[in-house]
Order: structure tokens, then sequence, then C-alpha cells
């Protein structure tokens, strides 16, 4: 989005004796980002206030456009970022930001009025269990955090503790 603020110097002019008239108009454009969406299985934080997936920082409303040059920019609203903000992301209980090299887990808000791209929540994933001579754990696979694990004897065999 696009807010932008506007000045008018004009000076005393047109009488006799003064300069021609000449106004100057200085404007000042600031760019901001719509609010950033929170990845699946995690949140998004800016200035304090936490949002979760799904959840949204305001009720989306229709955007309106200034023309610009011939480009359209769209124009701010309430909960949109300003330019140079970040926003800090998180993720759910067994579950991870994906990486530095999968993009930002303090993704900014760009010139271009867009994010830079921001990390996945992926599961937090555990080795397969070990199990016991004589005995199989179910799965036997590697599991997401939080999933059980069930280890038992073959036939013939007791637990041992």
């Amino acid at each position: 989005g696009v807010g932008a603020s506007m000045r008018f110097d004009v000076p005393a002019c047109g009488v006799p004796g003064r300069p021609p008239c000449k106004a100057t108009a200085h404007v000042q454009i600031q760019v901001f980002c719509p609010p950033y969406v929170a990845p699946e299985h995690g949140w998004v934080q800016y200035k304090g206030a936490r949002h979760r997936h799904g959840e949204t920082a305001r009720t989306p409303a229709a955007r309106e456009y200034w023309d610009i040059g011939g480009v359209k920019q769209p124009i701010a609203q309430e909960g949109d970022i300003p330019a140079g903000d970040a926003v800090e992301l998180g993720c759910d209980k067994h579950f991870r930001l994906s990486g530095a090299s999968d993009g930002s887990d303090a993704p900014q808000c760009l010139q271009t009025g867009v994010f830079e791209q921001g990390q996945r929540c992926i599961p937090v994933m555990c080795d397969a269990v070990n199990p016991p001579l004589n005995g199989y754990a179910v799965p036997d696979g590697a599991v997401r955090a939080g999933e059980t694990v069930s280890v038992f004897c073959d036939e013939g065999f007791d637990e041992v503790w």
C-alpha cells in the first residue's frame, strides 16, 4: 500500500513589485505491506500483537488504488506494515521454522510493498526407535515429535526393565 502526505508552499506573489506566482508541491510517499499471513502451523508477531495461521490482524476491506505515474499503487489501510519494518515468525509445538535457505524468520516489508520470503513451519522429526533384542517398534521408522512409538517383545520373550 501507499500512504502520502502533501504540502503546498504558495509564496506571496502576483502583486506589483513581487515576482510572478510559482507554487511548489512536496509529496512524501510511504510504502506499506498488507498484514503478513502466518505460516501454516505457526504464528506471526508485529509490535507485540500475535496472530496464528488463519487469523488476520484486521478485517480485510476492498483496497482502493492511486494511479502514480501510470502504476496502480494500493492505498494503505489500518493494520498495514510500513516498508522497512519486519515481523517475527514462530511455530506451534512439535513444529520448527524451515531454515534460512527457505527464507527469513523475520521477513521485512520491502519498498515494493511486498514482504521478503518467510520461512515455513515444518514438523520436528525424531529418529526411528532402536528396538531391543528380540523385539520390535511400531512404527519402525522416523516419527513426528509428539507421536507415540510402541515397543513389543517377540513371542516367547517378556519385558525386562
